[in-house]
């Protein structure tokens, strides 16, 4: 699977709304999903950023050279965390609310420190 995976509107309109209940003036009071975000390790980080841009649990663990397990670990711990049921709800809340950085072309990140560095060949 390449790119990312298309969001329907409906989806994304469940979501929003959602994110309006739970953040209802992020302004003057803290965002549980801030407060969330703030308890992900690293590593659960780096396997949501690889989600965000499409990639399966597969083809981020053939990446990182590690199991299938562990992958589906750090994604579930990650999922639990953030309260979340899906793929989905757990990635479009926090790359809208900019807790969760695109991989720039190119580039990939530190699988020990969550540090954006260069592909190697």
């Amino acid at each position: 699977m390449t790119g990312t995976h298309e969001i329907t509107r409906n989806a994304c309109s469940t979501l929003e709304t959602r994110d309006q209940d739970t953040c209802p003036n992020p302004k003057t009071t803290p965002c549980p999903l801030s407060q969330a975000a703030a308890q992900l390790t690293h590593r659960e980080l780096v396997c949501l950023q690889w989600v965000a841009e499409g990639k399966s649990a597969m083809q981020i663990a053939s990446h990182y050279n590690r199991t299938l397990d562990t992958i589906n670990h750090h994604l579930k711990n990650a999922y639990r965390k953030l309260g979340a049921r899906s793929r989905l709800e757990a990635v479009v809340p926090m790359i809208r609310a900019g807790l969760l950085p695109r991989i720039e072309k190119d580039r990939t990140i530190d699988w020990d420190t969550g540090r954006n560095s260069t592909l190697r060949d």
